[in-house]
């Protein structure tokens, strides 16, 4: 697969297969965020198109002190939710000289205490191997919109400090992840 743009519109539609229905479909499972939690959707699309390693899309949303970003990484197969703690009102970006984030995998790992995977049925998102990625991405495929209700079932269930706009959940998740890194050495 090209790592460039792709040459014509039919190459286009063909290597990001998919990603207007997954705008569209994560947009309505995820409006309870504007309706029931106060965010507001700032920023929606493809990213990056024209490097297929970079490529997602993504729906952007964010409170006074929280942004939440759901991203699907296609050479992953991979659809993510990410924490940010705002800058300003504002996303950070990668110049900015501390960035405070996390993932959906890690917040329901410290609300619950245990391994997160059994909770999620896109599997393994650090394992970037060609076998798991197809496996993922045949996921994708199949059952995007059970996908959906997954990540939205685990955010509800594990975001109430999130919705609150409880900052202090950051600096925890990244002790408990330095702790998980101690312990393993």
């Amino acid at each position: 697969m090209s790592q460039n743009i792709p040459s014509n519109r039919d190459d286009f539609h063909r290597i990001y297969k998919g990603y207007e229905s997954f705008l569209r479909e994560a947009g309505e499972k995820f409006n309870f965020l504007c309706k029931d939690n106060n965010y507001h959707l700032v920023e929606s699309g493809l990213f990056s198109p024209t490097y297929y390693r970079d490529a997602n899309a993504k729906l952007k949303y964010s409170s006074s002190k929280i942004g939440i970003e759901i991203s699907w990484f296609f050479p992953e197969g991979l659809i993510d939710i990410t924490f940010f703690e705002l800058k300003e009102g504002r996303f950070p970006i990668s110049s900015d000289k501390e960035i405070n984030i996390f993932d959906i995998y890690d917040l329901v790992e410290f609300i619950k205490k245990s391994d997160p995977l059994p909770f999620f049925v896109l599997k393994s998102p650090d394992n970037i191997s060609v076998r798991m990625i197809k496996k993922r991405q045949e996921l994708l495929s199949n059952n995007l919109s059970g996908i959906l209700d997954n990540l939205v079932e685990n955010l509800k269930e594990n975001g109430k400090r999130i919705f609150d706009g409880d900052l202090k959940i950051f600096s925890e998740i990244q002790e408990f992840n330095k702790m998980k890194v101690f312990n393993k050495t």
